[in-house]
């Protein structure tokens, strides 16, 4: 897939998982490298990540521990969020020190905004769609990071997505948040965001050789067919080594096969959303009833086919209810 000659306008990707623990952070960083990799490279785009996770992992990964406790709470993504701050979106935005990759930085203070019933926090719901809105002719892809929850902090990013992603390793505690995932993006979709589209399961921490993953994986993917993603993001210590290098696997040890694993994954996800942006320009030619698609564009169907790997929210919540 080669990479774009210019840039934007890019789609959201939001990651919706309750479970904590699930390698979620790890996922976006990598998957973010993955996308931006130099010039030369079979994918390279300009991502930004916007850090919505109170734990701020990615941007201490990128900026340094210290960083959570010096960058001023108005300087961080809780500017996006708060009446207080008056600037432009871009002045958050902040270089990663990685060739690419951009960050609007996290911050502690964002608990505050971890409201647990977000339908009933009204323009709030609003206030990150908003400001991404105008960034999205800067970059090719924008990331968001969130905390294992599905209260406010989880619902601003599937208001202003276009697509979610669900990580979650093939083991039963994890694997049982998918129904809740479902809905919550079901009800983020019907309240604030149609165009919502739930792109995929990608399987993390995985050992094919455990048992326990390979039946999860094998039930998952009987059940859930295509909407599981094929490539997975390996138990494998250059996770944790890339962590200290502050450098994701793509930039930095490109050639292992974590990196092969992540690249694979950023290709497919690459896939999927070109397949739904395809889909909004063909149905858009003819038929009426319109809605949204990823690239603000409009479709005539929200459904999606039996053999369009991307399935819709509807076919895996009552398969998973």
């Amino acid at each position: 897939m080669p990479p774009p000659s210019t840039h934007g306008p890019g789609f959201i990707l939001t990651a919706c998982q309750r479970k904590g623990g699930v390698g979620r952070s790890t996922l976006l960083f990598n998957l973010a490298g993955a996308l931006s990799r130099p010039a030369g490279s079979s994918v390279g785009r300009r991502v930004l990540i916007v850090d919505l996770d109170p734990q701020a992992s990615i941007t201490q990964i990128c900026l340094g521990p210290e960083a959570v406790d010096t960058i001023p709470t108005l300087r961080s993504v809780v500017g996006l969020l708060s009446d207080d701050f008056l600037d432009a979106p871009e002045s958050l935005i902040v270089p990663s020190g990685l060739a690419g990759i951009d960050l609007i930085p996290g911050s502690n203070g964002l608990s505050r905004y971890n409201f647990p019933d977000p339908e009933s926090t009204g323009d709030l719901q609003e206030a990150l769609r908003e400001s991404l809105r105008p960034l999205r002719s800067q970059y090719d892809v924008i990331l968001c990071d969130t905390p294992p929850s599905l209260e406010t902090l989880a619902w601003l990013p599937a208001v202003a997505a276009d697509v979610a992603v669900t990580p979650t390793p093939a083991e039963p505690l994890a694997v049982q948040e998918l129904t809740h995932a479902a809905r919550f993006l079901e009800r983020a979709r019907w309240a604030r965001n149609p165009r919502l589209s739930w792109l995929g399961v990608v399987l993390t921490l995985y050992q094919p050789r455990l048992a326990v993953h390979a039946a999860y994986a094998k039930a998952l993917r009987e059940t859930h067919g295509a909407l599981v993603l094929e490539p997975t993001m390996p138990f494998n210590v250059a996770f944790k080594e890339c962590m200290v290098a502050r450098k994701p696997l793509a930039h930095w040890k490109p050639r292992t096969a974590a990196a092969k694993a992540m690249d694979a994954i950023a290709v497919e996800i690459l896939r999927r959303v070109d397949l739904l942006r395809g889909q909004g320009q063909a149905q858009g030619q003819g038929q009426t009833e319109p809605t949204p698609t990823p690239t603000g564009e409009t479709s005539s169907d929200s459904q999606t086919s039996p053999s369009n790997p991307v399935s819709n929210l509807e076919t895996l919540r009552e398969t998973a209810a």
